[in-house]
């Protein structure tokens, strides 16, 4: 039997996101990017290497303090407004690749994301509604 791999922190901070407007710090193309590539890796790892990977975990869900950069790096797939007194989250575009590559869930308004899954040859388009 293989030891099992856990990829425990995998992320990245997108450049300049914190002086983005919302609008533009939700989508998230180069952390989305990061996801793609390196899930894609992953998979080729499973599936040609029979490589054990147990468990995958994302870095970060929210945006949140960082010891050497305090709030200006976000790593977070969900940005959250500090601004707001409720601390408003919104979930940014990577946020939802994710969901729709690991749970092939992902809602409408989210449209014409090309996916590609461990399990699946093809590629899958999301409706466009």
């Amino acid at each position: 039997m293989s030891l099992q791999v856990w990829v425990t922190e995998s992320g990245v901070a997108s450049p300049g996101e914190s002086a983005k407007d919302r609008r533009n710090l939700l989508r998230d193309m180069h952390r989305l990017d990061y996801y793609r590539t390196h899930l894609g890796s992953l998979c080729a790892a499973v599936t040609k290497d029979s490589t054990n990977l147990a468990a995958y975990f994302a870095w970060s869900l929210l945006d949140a303090f960082e010891f050497s950069d305090g709030y200006k790096a976000r790593y977070g797939i969900v940005h959250v407004d500090r601004t707001s007194q409720q601390l408003q989250r919104y979930p940014k575009l990577s946020a939802y690749w994710l969901s729709h590559h690991f749970f092939r869930y992902a809602p409408d308004s989210v449209a014409c994301l090309e996916i590609r899954s461990c399990r699946a040859s093809r590629s899958t388009m999301l409706p466009v509604r």
